[in-house]
């Protein structure tokens, strides 16, 4: 039997919308529109920099290293994605004349370092599926140990990538020669317009939890292409806890991820409380 008095820490996920919407510095009100267009600004440099750092990245080279675990000089890479993307030397790039804060770029490299190494494994399984792939018969051989193990589908959707890529082939014998990666079969994955804000720190901001309400803190850009600090200014966002949360005893509340849909801005929220 379970030791009664053992606490397990979990986390779990839940939304909510502002309904308040302030300037930090001068306490003036925004209005709902003009804040879901500033965060449009904010995740616009944020997806355009992650999609192209992600499709500069989208090569085997960068999933080898990924499955190393290592940089170039051995040392194991932090677990952290903003901190193995600057380890790395792996820098978004925005356009020409516009000036984003470094808080704003890890939450670049870690959004684009969590989806390549989501996506490690598929490359791996790939290649292994690859190996064991006949082209003249369009079928896989059965695998020959534990760790080879796909799901069906999965197996199923890379074995017409295959068979289209060896009915594409010149010549079909060099096709079963090669072991093909994800980056040969597939494009650089699509990503999602939002801010997961637990990659940065106070810079870009912080969250503050008083009785049924939460109060966040978060710089957003004046204009879609800000030019200097003089163009982020921190907006104070007021949105309500969920009653069945008032009374939960919260160990810890995580800062939330922005998104937009079609009612305005979105607040995806975590915290984590204990469990007996």
């Amino acid at each position: 039997m379970a030791d009664a008095g053992f606490t397990v820490l979990r986390q779990f996920s839940f939304t909510t919308r502002p309904y308040l919407a302030v300037d930090d510095a001068t306490g003036a009100p925004i209005g709902r529109g003009d804040l879901d267009v500033r965060v449009g600004w904010l995740l616009d440099l944020i997806s355009g920099a992650e999609a192209q750092l992600l499709s500069r990245l989208w090569q085997p080279a960068t999933f080898d290293v990924l499955a190393a675990g290592c940089d170039s000089h051995g040392r194991t890479l932090p677990m952290h994605g903003h901190v193995a993307a600057a380890r790395l030397g792996w820098t978004p790039h925005y356009p020409d004349g516009v000036y984003v804060p470094s808080r704003v770029t890890r939450v670049v490299t870690a959004q684009a370092v969590g989806t390549l190494r989501a996506l490690a494994s598929r490359d791996t399984a790939i290649t292994a599926l690859s190996a064991r792939f006949d082209p003249a018969t369009g079928r896989i051989a059965a695998p020959t140990t534990a760790a080879e193990c796909v799901p069906s589908g999965f197996a199923r959707g890379v074995v017409r990538q295959l068979t289209a890529r060896a009915r594409a082939a010149a010549d079909a014998a060099d096709a079963a020669d090669a072991r093909l990666r994800a980056t040969d079969v597939q494009a650089p994955p699509q990503t999602s317009a939002m801010a997961r804000l637990s990659a940065a720190d106070r810079q870009l901001s912080h969250l503050t939890v008083t009785d049924a309400v939460m109060t966040l803190t978060v710089k957003l850009p004046t204009t879609a292409a800000p030019a200097g600090r003089a163009q982020w200014r921190r907006v104070r966002l007021t949105a309500a806890i969920p009653p069945h949360l008032h009374r939960r005893p919260i160990s810890e509340w995580h800062l939330p991820t922005l998104a937009l849909d079609h009612r305005g801005l979105l607040l995806r929220c975590a915290a984590t409380d204990p469990r007996r």
